[in-house]
């Protein structure tokens, strides 16, 4: 018996994942890039905000970003099997993490 693995195309499904994970790969790079700057302005001007609150926000607005592309290109349709679709945001989470605290620390030490 063997299994698929979840990255199979499933029949009827118009989802191409192993070309959409490199385009996951650069959106997770620039979210996180782009989400690690705006925390910097956000620690500068909103003293009583945390990283505890920031960074799973931040963290959830590129997930629902992604998950909304994911149910906009198979047509908007509740999916047989909607594991797939709700795990594969999750990859190169940590991309995302290292983007933001290296942006962060960037504009922290230049000071924008």
């Amino acid at each position: 018996m063997t299994t698929q693995p979840e990255t199979v195309q499933q029949p009827g499904s118009s989802l191409d994942f192993p070309t959409l994970k490199v385009k996951l790969f650069w959106v997770k790079l620039l979210s996180g890039a782009a989400f690690g700057a705006l925390s910097y302005f956000i620690f500068r001007f909103y003293v009583h905000v945390t990283f505890f609150l920031v960074i799973p926000l931040s963290y959830l607005v590129t997930y629902g970003m992604i998950l909304l592309y994911l149910l906009y290109r198979s047509g908007m349709r509740k999916p047989d099997h909607p594991r797939p679709i709700l795990t594969f945001p999750l990859n190169f989470s940590s991309t995302w993490f290292m983007a933001f605290f290296v942006f962060g620390i960037v504009c922290y030490y230049f000071g924008w």
